[in-house]
């Protein structure tokens, strides 16, 4: 990965593609404690199907689990990670709930990018397990995209709250 290959685009930070790699390591995780009937309602190829059938094969021991958990995240940097998110939330929430959730969150996620600091504060006193500097953090990118007119960034930060509300108001 040399610079010129990007253009005038910098590359994602070792960090951030750290970040990236554990986040698709979890949605693998989560795969593998699925049942077979629950893993052929998902859209996954075979490949991935049969890594996760290997992992459940595997004993625990010299990491062979964790290392296939990191084959798995490899395999899903292929897929489209967001849909298959969804279609996980829809198989282990009733819909209503479903509907009834994600509205909440949108208007949670509303309220901090318009409002900044003072809907941060206004969520933590009603949530305490959220934490405050991730919040501002997703409301400071927000605002760095808006004033660059970046709307995929825009969007990308509007949905990494959205998933941080999500995991920690479940």
């Amino acid at each position: 990965m040399h610079p010129e290959e990007y253009g005038s685009e910098t590359p994602p930070s070792k960090t951030r593609r750290k970040k990236e790699m554990h986040a698709l390591q979890h949605v693998g995780s989560r795969l593998t404690r699925f049942s077979e009937a629950q893993l052929d309602k998902l859209p996954l190829p075979d490949k991935l199907r049969n890594a996760i059938r290997e992992h459940r094969r595997l004993p625990n021991s010299h990491g062979a689990r964790r290392r296939q958990l990191q084959y798995i995240g490899r395999l899903m940097r292929d897929f489209d990670l967001d849909e298959i998110e969804t279609e996980i939330e829809s198989m282990l929430r009733p819909p209503r709930t479903a509907d009834k959730e994600k509205a909440q969150l949108q208007r949670h996620c509303d309220q901090i990018l318009a409002g900044g600091d003072p809907a941060i504060n206004d969520l933590l006193t009603e949530n305490s397990q959220l934490e405050r500097q991730v919040l501002r953090k997703h409301y400071l990118d927000f605002s760095k995209a808006r004033s660059n007119d970046d709307e995929s960034g825009c969007n990308t930060v509007e949905a990494r709250l959205k998933a941080y509300l999500d995991s920690r108001l479940a």
